[in-house]
């Protein structure tokens, strides 16, 4: 049963986020919200680490050791963690790309502080693709700007990864950590279509995106699929703006949106709880009606890992997929 203080606090959510949006200083205040009561309190470096990881290890099951390899980010967010775990592992450069300018010197400064009392989580985390001598090296370093130097960390902002001036076949590994959620199915198109033109012809792209409501996070009581009750028009009202966007894409859509950007998957890893698909069951008829043709096994997906090579590339031909 879902508790009356959890559906106040829901729909407190909603409204922040929509008043935020309207603010010319909206993005202080959300995040001074956020460091205080929300995602930013406490970091969560250890979590955004250990899910850089799981874009390290893929990105290593197709590519071997990921030394000198050229990346580039989509979505840099407040905290580069995923610019920092790839370096970590070996990579020559990092460009990294953000509509917005997120990126906290304050919350860097923290991440750095965490990295220097956590060389056996790190360790553990990515294990023999971890370069202990650049991680000895991040240690000593205190400042973003220096960071930035060192990691060969590359900040492109206001910056469109959907449509970049950058030089063809450039990158060996395309990636974003619960970025893809946040972006319109069309721009989402427009990336991807950039990614193909952008990778070499061995690169590859690696996504982890959180298919669940944000809104939810805290709200134990509350569906994590709870905003798929929503009707196209009502989200588009109530989501349509910065800080609350979600595309509500479930994985079976996202995997076609790269299909159509011409590339070929390699794998899609699920992450479900199979009390959500219970819960996904009993109220499949409440759910906006886009999502009736949908199992609930693949509605109840929490998280994805998608790991994607472009198709050849040779002679501009496209090469069907299955």
């Amino acid at each position: 049963m879902t508790h009356a203080k959890d559906i106040a606090q829901y729909y407190t959510k909603i409204t922040a986020h929509a008043v935020f949006g309207t603010l010319p200083y909206g993005h202080l205040a959300y995040q001074q919200l956020q460091r205080h009561f929300g995602g930013l309190k406490n970091g969560r470096y250890e979590s955004r680490f250990n899910n850089n990881a799981k874009l390290v290890r893929a990105s290593a099951e197709e590519k071997g050791s990921l030394r000198n390899m050229r990346v580039m980010e989509v979505g840099t967010g407040r905290i580069p963690t995923s610019p920092v775990g790839f370096w970590l592992v070996g990579a020559a450069s990092i460009d990294t790309y953000d509509v917005t300018s997120f990126l906290d010197s304050s919350l860097t400064t923290d991440m750095l502080h965490w990295i220097r009392n956590n060389e056996r989580v790190l360790s553990s985390m990515y294990g023999d693709l971890l370069e202990h001598h650049r991680l000895k090296a991040l240690k000593e370093v205190s400042t973003i700007q220096d960071m930035l130097e060192l990691c060969s960390i590359n900040y492109y902002c206001p910056m469109d990864a959907g449509s970049t001036s950058i030089g063809d076949d450039k990158y060996d590994i395309h990636a974003s950590h619960n970025v893809l959620e946040h972006i319109p199915k069309n721009v989402l198109f427009k990336i991807l279509t950039n990614a193909r033109r952008v990778l070499q012809q061995d690169g590859i792209a690696v996504h982890l995106t959180d298919h669940t409501d944000h809104w939810g996070k805290k709200c134990r009581t509350i569906s994590p699929f709870n905003f798929l009750r929503f009707s196209e028009a009502t989200w588009n009202i109530i989501a349509n703006n910065k800080y609350a966007f979600l595309n509500r894409l479930r994985v079976n859509e996202l995997v076609e949106i790269f299909k159509e950007a011409d590339f070929r998957l390699l794998k899609a890893d699920e992450e479900i709880d199979t009390r959500d698909v219970d819960w996904v069951k009993k109220n499949h008829r409440n759910l906006e009606s886009r999502f009736h043709k949908y199992s609930p096994e693949s509605i109840a997906v929490h998280t994805s890992l998608i790991l994607a090579k472009a198709n050849d590339k040779t002679n501009g031909v496209r090469v069907t997929v299955d």
